[in-house]
């Protein structure tokens, strides 16, 4: 089982909304998706697969939001963004956005993770962070873990491995969720 492989399992078992997109494809098309995201959005991921992320924006989704996150997609940089997304059936909801772009040994890739978030938590001040104020206060230990993650499971696909793994993801989610809650 290669790297990219053993982060879907990963992502599949976590108890936050993943998406994989793929960096080497024009347009970022997602690769995968967990079933926390299908849930949310009442999406498959045959539905979604080869697709951008854009399916999930609407009419009141911000465009300034939009495209900032656009920019650090095509720059390859690591951002984190309130915006209003929609499900298939046209609710909306609001949407906790932190993308991180990943170098594995398979290519190049951005790790999504979303989580839904109250119109109070946006209310109090929808958020955008650069890619500096990110790296420093964020994505620098996110980062890390990644790359270790990468290191531990190559020597060994035991499942309890994985499962410390999807622990500390756990743990780091949470703890980025609360440095960018205002």
């Amino acid at each position: 089982m290669n790297f990219l492989d053993l982060l879907k399992e990963i992502g599949d078992m976590s108890r936050f909304c993943l998406t994989i997109a793929d960096m080497r494809q024009e347009d970022f098309p997602l690769i995968h998706v967990n079933e926390k995201f299908e849930n949310l959005t009442e999406y498959n991921l045959e539905e979604v697969k080869n697709n951008n992320c854009r399916f999930l924006q609407g009419p009141d989704t911000d465009k300034k939001v939009t495209r900032r996150l656009k920019e650090s997609l095509v720059k390859r940089q690591a951002s984190i963004a309130d915006l209003k997304n929609y499900k298939k059936d046209g609710t909306p909801f609001w949407n906790r956005l932190v993308m991180l772009p990943l170098k594995i040994s398979e290519g190049d890739f951005f790790f999504g993770v979303q989580h839904k978030i109250t119109e109070e938590m946006v209310m109090e001040g929808s958020i955008y962070m650069d890619e500096e104020h990110i790296m420093d206060s964020i994505m620098n230990p996110l980062f890390v873990a990644f790359c270790g993650m990468e290191e531990i499971l190559k020597k060994s696909n035991e499942k309890e491995n994985i499962a410390e793994v999807i622990k500390n993801l756990d743990r780091i989610s949470d703890f980025v969720l609360t440095l960018t809650k205002h």
